[in-house]
């Protein structure tokens, strides 16, 4: 959206008051750090004359992050060997395979994580996750910041 209201020459305030927000509220969507309403993202996606489904196009994200237990040193909790491990502040999911071997999948990547392994990744980046053989993982949503 910042592209599209600087590439036409408009300022936060002109956006906003066309599309009855608050600069600020502007401001935020453009930061990432407010979620709008549909109502609200319409309004500004026409005072900008951009399509709402191009917000929405898949662009490419980074990397996944993975941490492999023979990597590092962790805190142990518990008497199956589950370590806490610390990731990428950016990432917004997170999972640790437990016991066995689980495969996640980014588009053509492929990683198999086996036991104590972390990963951590993008909730928007396309991916999927497949369990080979019997596998216990645990599954994180890390909350966005605010």
């Amino acid at each position: 959206m910042r592209e599209a209201r600087r590439g036409q020459g408009s300022t936060l305030d002109d956006v906003a008051t066309s599309a009855g927000v608050t600069k600020s509220f502007v401001s935020a969507v453009e930061r990432g750090e407010t979620a709008p309403s549909i109502g609200s993202l319409y309004r500004m996606c026409e005072v900008l004359g951009v399509s709402m489904s191009t917000l929405f196009e898949t662009v490419a994200s980074p990397d996944a992050t993975v941490v492999r237990r023979a990597e590092v040193e962790g805190a142990f909790f518990g008497g199956r060997g589950v370590v806490n491990y610390v990731l990428s502040p950016r990432a917004k999911r997170r999972a640790q395979v437990v016991e066995g071997a689980v495969e996640f999948r980014f588009g053509d990547r492929a990683t198999v994580l086996q036991a104590g392994d972390t990963i951590s990744y993008a909730p928007s980046e396309p991916h999927s996750w497949r369990n080979p053989d019997a596998a216990v993982a645990l599954f994180f949503q890390i909350p966005a910041e605010y």
